[in-house]
């Protein structure tokens, strides 16, 4: 058997798996594309479908529990999701493949308890949970990680900066540091920094530390930002060739947000987000 078609058959059956359950809900849902750009490989074989919880008009925490049960979800997790479910106003259910295996990916977002122009008003700064990530190898089940996504509402475009310098300590990351500056810049100049979207993520017992800057209130396509995909793939060395394919599938999408950081392997990257669109299933 042919290694390559056996990867990418194995591929669609995990990714096909996910957008099956939720097409089943019959129920409006949003899908989201990304990529990941890293050191020599480009991965756009990732997504994100977006259900609110009210939709599911029957028993929505218990469907939610099947459908992570379908996926093979640690029992752990299972315990996990089934305590914090009743929090959660929208589920995001994530595929991702990257350069040794499939990921799956569950994350309950809790709401935001004010609008965030009123929340920058507010007295209280303190950072929010906003999603909690259920994360694990659809391969191998046991491989399995739990990331917090904190929202900042009260932070300024100066102290953004300042979070992600303190991201990117060291002159190795100077140039990663640049281009999302340079990105941070462009929205800011379309849209204020009223409607810049700020979270930090972190996860437990390794060293990743990162951050997700959304920017979907720009209006921005992709095109709009050529030239930052063009610095990105070229620090982490990605040909013209295989930039250029990938480009003029999406340039004309939605640009929606850039999370990057250092991951859990302790290498820098970044995710590009864009094109989401509503479906039914």
């Amino acid at each position: 058997m042919n290694l390559e078609n056996s990867s990418q058959n194995l591929s669609f059956q995990k990714y096909n798996l996910l957008l099956k359950l939720v097409n089943n809900l019959k129920i409006p849902y949003g899908y989201e594309h990304s990529a990941r750009i890293c050191h020599q490989a480009l991965l756009p074989n990732r997504f994100l479908l977006t259900v609110n919880k009210k939709n599911i008009k029957q028993n929505p925490e218990e469907t939610i529990i099947k459908i992570c049960h379908f996926l093979d979800m640690p029992s752990d997790f299972i315990a996990a999701t089934a305590e914090n479910i009743t929090k959660a106003k929208f589920v995001h259910f994530g595929f991702e493949e990257n350069q040794t295996t499939y990921l799956y990916k569950i994350y309950l977002e809790m709401g935001m308890p004010l609008k965030a122009s009123d929340q920058k008003n507010s007295d209280d700064d303190s950072p929010i949970l906003l999603h909690l990530g259920l994360k694990w190898d659809a391969l191998n089940p046991e491989k399995h990680f739990i990331t917090r996504y904190l929202w900042h509402p009260s932070i300024t475009v100066q102290e953004i900066l300042q979070r992600l310098a303190e991201i990117y300590q060291g002159d190795m990351y100077l140039e990663a540091f640049d281009i999302v500056k340079n990105i941070l810049e462009i929205a800011v100049n379309q849209v204020g920094d009223d409607c810049i979207k700020y979270l930090e993520i972190t996860e437990d017992n390794n060293q990743r530390k990162s951050y997700d800057l959304n920017i979907y209130d720009a209006q921005l396509q992709v095109k709009d930002l050529h030239h930052v995909l063009m610095k990105i793939c070229s620090y982490y060395s990605i040909s013209d060739n295989l930039f250029i394919k990938f480009y003029n599938e999406i340039k004309n999408k939605l640009f929606g947000h850039i999370a990057g950081g250092i991951h859990r392997n302790g290498l820098d990257f970044f995710n590009v987000y864009y094109g989401v669109e509503g479906r039914h299933g």
